[in-house]
């Protein structure tokens, strides 16, 4: 991928990191977050993810977690918010199937990463 490309998108363990930071934050203050995985079979090309980064906002922070699987976490975000985004994300990316979840108590970022990734499998 390009240059820019790699800039917007996180190292995974970085995005991990700072996913953690919002999980303890949201839990404090009892505030939503939602982790979102969009699964395209043939992989992530440059196009694909200008795509995927132009349906969420840019204070999502978004990672190449796998070559299949795109991740972003949605502070302030519930439920009905990502169904928002999943939505236009399929709208944009008919060939991409989309996953979430909402943190939870004692989440930490590994876990909810895989209950989202793990949602976008089901499809």
């Amino acid at each position: 991928m390009e240059d820019g490309i790699e800039k917007i998108l996180l190292p995974l363990d970085e995005f991990e990191r700072l996913l953690g930071e919002e999980l303890s934050l949201a839990g404090e203050f009892e505030l939503p977050l939602t982790v979102v995985v969009v699964r395209r079979e043939g992989g992530w090309g440059e196009d694909s993810v200008r795509l995927a980064l132009e349906v969420l906002r840019r204070a999502d922070l978004t990672s190449l977690a796998t070559p299949r699987h795109l991740a972003s976490f949605l502070p302030n975000t519930g439920f009905e918010g990502a169904k928002a985004i999943e939505v236009r994300m399929v709208k944009a990316l008919p060939e991409a199937s989309v996953g979430f979840s909402s943190h939870l108590p004692g989440d930490g970022a590994s876990e909810i990463i895989s209950r989202a990734r793990e949602d976008s499998e089901s499809f």
